[in-house]
């Protein structure tokens, strides 16, 4: 496995993968892995001045599209998991009002958590009017 992954690296280091690489590593730092493709960018740009608008639109395109992916995923993740409840409890699909019982369970989650924040801030100035 090591050796693959050896492979694959040298593979993509060559100067001709080089926009390819900028690309592969933007889409995939902004979907799966939790990395930079800062670094690509910057030592293709550092190896080949001449190729630093492609390169630059390449990783934006290469993150854009990351990030649209990533969003589909937990779209379809959460329609997954409400699919799941809906028939894991049927009686939850929705409530004597006719409206999602889990969007009402969000609805209240979010709100406590508005109060939280807005409790903290209320300690940090009463700190900061201490201090």
């Amino acid at each position: 496995m090591d050796a693959f992954f050896a492979s694959l690296l040298h593979w993509f280091s060559l100067p001709e993968w080089g926009l390819t690489t900028v690309f592969v590593t933007a889409f995939v730092s902004a979907t799966w892995l939790p990395m930079g493709s800062e670094a690509a960018l910057m030592g293709l740009i550092a190896i080949s001045p001449h190729l630093f608008w492609p390169a630059l639109l390449l990783a934006t395109v290469g993150n854009t599209l990351g990030g649209m992916v990533s969003w589909l995923m937990g779209v379809g993740l959460q329609s997954a998991h409400r699919a799941y409840q809906n028939r894991a409890h049927p009686h939850r699909r929705e409530d004597a009002q006719g409206q999602d019982a889990d969007a009402q369970d969000s609805a209240e989650l979010l709100l406590a958590g508005a109060k939280n924040f807005a409790l903290a801030d209320q300690i940090r100035q009463d700190l900061l009017a201490l201090g």
